[in-house]
């Protein structure tokens, strides 16, 4: 009898043990993941049915949600345009049965009032229809930046005046004269977010507008425009829904403020189509900042007015207020046009001024 002895891993029965081990295993992860590949196969056209019908619910309360805020919104304008047209129609028909000429001039004045604001209204409901359509269009044009500013605190002043308002303009004097640009629609923007702040800023409250030049590169400047106030502030939840078409503050603000809802979402159209983007800065009851950016083209230099700035002329002038950021104000004013001057905070101020510049004011005697 012969007998060999070896190890049992060197065996051929262990060899092919461990071969058809790993061959089982490579089998059965291959058979996995085609078990899985083919899961996902036939489940993903109902993985997309499933996703479309979610994406379909949220477009259904979207489309509803659009439909209820335009519904709300004509029930809400036609109840002012109805307001509106009845308080015209009645002092119409009182101024002309009246024979005292001051009721004439009241009834006059609240027509007038009554016939801007609804005009506002219909502006409004026209603008909306072509920005939707995409029918929006610019008009780009060479303005002078600061005659444009001019022209609207000229109809924005007597709003701020019934009210007895602080109105506060600050020019930036680096922003260049003239640009090219759409300025009737820039003067739109600045006009609502204006009528806006005296809307919902009190009696006695104070309203800012602020001009700066951020930059400029490439014969294109980009200015910062800030319109502040100490009005009742916008809550974080309004801000959110501000700029959305045919939505409002809430009912009661709303009731007592009037208002389209429209004026804040044209003019964050107008602002985008100029490549620039507008914001809010406000907490509630602490008043808000409208801000928003333009990226005008500079005109050219021969386009530019001649610069006010003139040497040796023959005006003195003492700017006398008690607040101090308007006196300096009026004080980067008359330097620029390189008059000399004094500045005093009030009449002890200035008398003593005076006494110490003489030389400077001999007209005063």
């Amino acid at each position: 009898m012969l007998i060999v002895a070896a190890p049992i891993e060197e065996s051929p029965g262990s060899l092919t043990r461990d071969i058809l081990l790993i061959s089982s295993c490579i089998f059965m992860g291959l058979g996995i993941l085609a078990a899985f590949a083919a899961g996902e196969i036939i489940a993903s056209p109902f993985k997309k049915n499933q996703e479309q019908n979610i994406r379909l619910v949220e477009l259904k309360e979207i489309a509803e949600n659009s439909s209820r805020a335009k519904r709300d919104f004509l029930s809400n304008m036609s109840h002012k345009i109805r307001t509106l047209m009845n308080a015209i129609i009645g002092m119409t028909s009182i101024a002309k049965d009246s024979g005292e000429v001051e009721r004439k001039n009241y009834c006059f004045y609240k027509i007038e009032e009554a016939s801007v604001h609804l005009l506002g209204i219909i502006n409004d409901i026209l603008d909306m229809p072509k920005i939707e359509a995409n029918k929006f269009e610019l008009a780009p044009e060479i303005f002078n930046f600061e005659w444009m500013l001019q022209k609207v605190i000229t109809v924005i002043n007597f709003q701020v005046g019934q009210k007895y308002q602080n109105f506060i303009v600050r020019l930036d004097k680096d922003i260049p004269a003239m640009f090219i640009g759409d300025d009737q629609r820039i003067a739109q923007v600045i006009a609502d977010l204006l009528s806006n702040a005296v809307k919902f800023t009190p009696e006695n409250g104070s309203i800012r507008l602020d001009t700066k030049l951020i930059e400029e590169a490439g014969g294109f400047c980009t200015i910062q425009i800030a319109v502040t106030d100490s009005g009742i502030g916008i809550s974080a939840e309004q801000q959110a829904r501000l700029f959305n078409p045919f939505t409002q503050a809430e009912n009661n603000i709303s009731r007592k403020f009037s208002g389209t809802g429209l004026g804040l979402a044209i003019s964050k159209r107008i602002v985008e189509m100029m490549h620039s983007r507008i914001w809010i800065e406000s907490k509630l009851g602490e008043g808000a900042a409208f801000i928003f950016t333009l990226r005008l083209e500079r005109a050219p230099a021969d386009e530019s007015p001649v610069n006010h700035k003139r040497e040796n002329r023959p005006i003195r002038l003492m700017v006398v207020d008690d607040d101090p950021e308007m006196l300096q104000y009026f004080g980067e004013i008359v330097e620029n046009f390189g008059f000399p001057y004094a500045l005093a905070s009030d009449g002890e101020e200035a008398l003593t001024l005076y006494r110490k510049k003489r030389p400077l004011f001999p007209l005063f005697y």
